[in-house]
């Protein structure tokens, strides 16, 4: 294989690696917002369950309220019956407290129901919690792999970077020009696009058409020519 050649496709490889090390840079925020979206949701859960738990023991108390209210009635009720001379207003006074210990005995049945609603809206807003602090502690850790990643990514290009100038360095400045604008031109599936490929079977290596005989001839003498179809480089396939 020609020199050149080599040397090119180790800058390929290298513009590959850098290709992606940036992709896994560019995924950072994306890969962050997830993470806090995580954190957020449990978060709002806690909110959630702590406004549950609230509002069971408004209603807890409003029945509290309703329930004295009903005693208070009573108890008035019940002075009053020592003043009362005829029956039938004692038996309507009675009739009156037995419909407030009616109230009170359906309120206090509500009140249970609140009780044990109340009961499992605090398991639940524990349960909660302790899934918030756990994914307090996971978010945490996982940030801090993704900046760490981010900049062990960075480190790697530099390096890389480098390592690509000292190979750049040989190559004429036509061809690793024309090399450098190939890959520049973005694919549709955002993929690295390889500027040089070999010539298989006949066939170019990137968009698999047959290639002319003068290019074959080209490429058999270790002639760097493009595609006629794609314009992507070629070279001799081993």
């Amino acid at each position: 294989m020609d020199s050149t050649v080599e040397k090119l496709l180790e800058i390929q490889d290298k513009d590959i690696r850098v290709f992606n090390l940036r992709k896994q840079i560019e995924s950072v925020p994306v890969e962050k917002e997830k993470i806090k979206r995580m954190l957020a949701e449990a978060e709002e859960n806690v909110a959630a369950s702590k406004d549950k738990v609230l509002n069971v023991e408004k209603n807890i108390n409003a029945v509290e309220i309703e329930i004295a209210a009903h005693q208070d009635k009573i108890k008035e009720l019940q002075n009053k019956s020592t003043a009362i001379k005829k029956n039938e207003e004692y038996r309507a006074l009675l009739n009156e407290i037995e419909t407030h210990n009616k109230k009170i005995k359906g309120f206090e049945e509500v009140q249970l129901q609140y009780w044990e609603e109340l009961e499992a809206a605090k398991e639940q807003r524990k349960k909660d919690s302790d899934t918030l602090a756990a994914a307090g502690a996971r978010v945490d850790s996982a940030l801090n792999d993704i900046d760490v990643r981010d900049r062990n990514c960075q480190s790697q290009i530099d390096k890389v970077m480098a390592d690509r100038a000292k190979f750049a360095e040989s190559i004429p400045e036509e061809l690793l020009g024309k090399y450098t604008r190939i890959i520049a031109t973005p694919t549709k599936s955002g993929t690295f696009r390889t500027g040089i490929v070999p010539v298989q079977n006949n066939n170019c290596g990137r968009c698999f058409l047959k290639v002319t005989p003068q290019i074959k001839a080209s490429v058999r003498s270790n002639i760097i020519v493009a595609c006629e179809n794609c314009g992507v480089f070629l070279y001799r396939g081993e």
